[in-house]
């Protein structure tokens, strides 16, 4: 029996759907008849638009959640080899034994410690489980006075970074232990020929390989917490921390991740990246309806095509309802039933709000195998410092976070855009 509110949630939408195309019409024949549309119309339209968007929460986690179970099908054996690699380590005399959850409970609460206090104030115990903990993690900081956050923070910080930059998701994410990932990658193919029975074979060149390398550079936050706040027993700061950290790595790894220069320690961009299929709308100032069947269907390959996800910001996302096709079919098809998510041409798209609003000789759409086609990568997990020496004038300690992590384009042909231009 189908869960009640997953029924509502698809009864409301199929209603406001339809709803939504019979006033697209209306406002399509008073612009035939009249050259402007009745402002009545419009603003209905707008109306039916926004409720629209609040049924795209649930869209973004069906889109989001079948990105995710690919990436963790193709990194289950190497997260089983670290896993038993780490238990070994834990299972150590003085490590705390077993599964380790007692190490990590006795972990967390030295961590609010150190938060809480400073280091040299800590109990020597819980100094020691922080330092112990350093030394069974390879991608700890090796510089002094930064501290692991805990696997439960870690965690929670990662999730908060997906549904705030939902490229990540649909990107492939490795985690490495070195400066940089380098790629092996093929630039150049030989074409083969046709050979009489007894004629002389000559080499067929053209076949080239070269190295594509994804640099780690560090990114950091920073937020002042008032001693008072801190030193109240009931204060999370922890939790506090989580979120404060979560908003800025969340922002700055969006905004890199869509249109990064590659460059300056920054991230590369799905719309800096020169090697990516470029189509244009047809238009010099609008998206239509035969541009992004063009981009969809010239500007990928089948092998993509088959796995593509369509990204842009909400203000596009509600242009796009409204446009159809040579035959009169809308290109936006309501999901949800069955756990299938709304599409754009047969495929799911997802919403990032770094993607440019649709003007002239921007690129406000893209469209791809985001999972073959971008690389995210994590070399250090967010370290925490805490500092009760340079804000203690104004009754503060200073938290910072840090993080190495890189991202770039490894495959263009994975990824077409599609430029606002005729």
């Amino acid at each position: 029996m189908a869960d009640p509110e997953v029924k509502q949630a698809v009864d409301g939408l199929m209603t406001a759907h339809a709803e939504f195309k019979a006033t697209v019409d209306r406002e399509l024949a008073e612009i035939k008849k009249n050259g402007v549309p009745d402002p009545v119309t419009t603003d209905k339209l707008d109306k039916l638009n926004a409720r629209l968007n609040e049924f795209e929460g649930k869209n973004a986690e069906l889109t989001l959640s079948a990105a995710k179970a690919k990436q963790i099908e193709e990194e289950t054996k190497a997260l089983k080899e670290t896993v038993g690699r780490l238990e070994i380590k834990l299972g150590r005399p003085g490590a705390g034994g077993g599964d380790g959850t007692e190490k990590a409970t006795e972990y967390k609460a030295s961590f609010d410690a150190y938060c809480r206090r400073d280091a040299n104030d800590m109990k020597a115990e819980d100094y020691a489980r922080l330092n112990e903990y350093k030394s069974l993690v390879a991608a700890s900081d090796t510089l002094g006075g930064y501290f692991l956050s805990p696997g439960e923070m870690s965690q929670e910080i990662i999730k908060n970074v997906i549904l705030q930059s939902p490229l990540r998701a649909l990107a492939r994410v490795t985690q490495i232990g070195v400066a940089s990932l380098k790629l092996p990658k093929r630039t150049g193919v030989f074409a083969a020929r046709r050979v009489g029975e007894v004629d002389a074979r000559t080499e067929t060149t053209g076949y080239t390989a070269g190295m594509v390398e994804i640099q780690c550079p560090e990114m950091y936050a920073e937020v002042h917490i008032s001693e008072q706040m801190i030193e109240d027993s009931l204060f999370d700061i922890q939790a506090e921390m989580q979120l404060e950290f979560a908003e800025q790595f969340a922002v700055k790894e969006g905004a890199e991740f869509i249109a990064g220069t590659g460059a300056s320690n920054q991230a590369e961009g799905v719309l800096t990246n020169t090697g990516t299929n470029s189509v244009v709308t047809g238009d010099a100032t609008h998206v239509t309806a035969d541009g992004l069947i063009s981009l969809f269907y010239d500007g990928l390959k089948t092998a993509y095509a088959k796995n593509a996800t369509w990204i842009m910001n909400r203000s596009t996302l509600g242009t796009i309802r409204k446009l159809k096709d040579g035959e009169g079919n809308y290109l936006w098809i309501p999901g949800l039933m069955g756990n299938i998510p709304n599409t754009i041409l047969g495929s799911p798209y997802a919403e990032m709000p770094d993607m440019p609003n649709i003007a002239a000789g921007t690129k406000p759409v893209a469209v791809g195998d985001f999972f073959q086609g971008y690389r995210v990568v994590d070399r250090i997990m967010i370290a925490v410092l805490r500092d009760p020496f340079t804000q203690s004038g104004a009754g503060q300690i200073l938290f910072r976070a840090r993080k190495r992590v890189g991202g770039a384009v490894v495959k263009g042909e994975a990824i077409a855009v599609q430029t606002v231009s005729a």
